[in-house]
């Protein structure tokens, strides 16, 4: 698991450290080709991975007896053979309020904490939770969403970034 623990780490690091690169009147400002802020990218990516944070927590409530549940979907099984995810139009998560670079780094530091915590249970998690579009997922996929999330959207950010450095 240390492993799994390292991506994630060096991943968030990533995009806490990406924050420096920002002022309040950028980090709101919409990029003119993606239609979209660095806010808008931050407020996305966190929300699904803080999503993914809920689902692992459920997954140590779950007890699946049937033999029907447990299953990923095709998407799901390429997903984690390839680790990029397909294109889809984004799912509503519930909006975080980063309104600000400080609240965003806050809630960056929210999720490695928890990430932190939770990496060293996640073998022994039995349960799995439903994704919409990957199937059931265990503990540790979750998890794995949440590296796969925040790698497949550095290109996002970066096109953001090239607009400010």
């Amino acid at each position: 698991m240390p492993n799994l623990y390292q991506s994630f780490d060096t991943e968030s690091r990533f995009w806490l450290s990406n924050l420096n690169n920002y002022n309040e009147a950028p980090f709101l400002k919409k990029h003119v080709k993606t239609n979209q802020s660095a806010q808008d990218v931050y407020q996305e990516v966190f929300g699904e991975s803080l999503q993914c944070i809920e689902n692992i927590k459920l997954c140590t409530q779950q007890v699946n007896t049937s033999t029907k549940i447990g299953k990923k979907s095709f998407a799901g099984r390429i997903l984690f053979s390839v680790g990029t995810p397909k294109r889809k139009k984004r799912q509503n998560f519930p909006t975080l309020v980063l309104s600000d670079i400080l609240t965003t780094q806050n809630t960056v530091y929210k999720l490695m904490k928890e990430a932190e915590r939770l990496s060293g249970i996640l073998r022994g998690i039995k349960g799995k939770v439903q994704h919409a579009d990957y199937g059931y997922l265990s503990a540790e996929e979750w998890y794995k969403l949440i590296i796969i999330t925040l790698k497949s959207n550095k290109k996002r950010i970066n096109t953001i970034n090239k607009m400010f450095i």
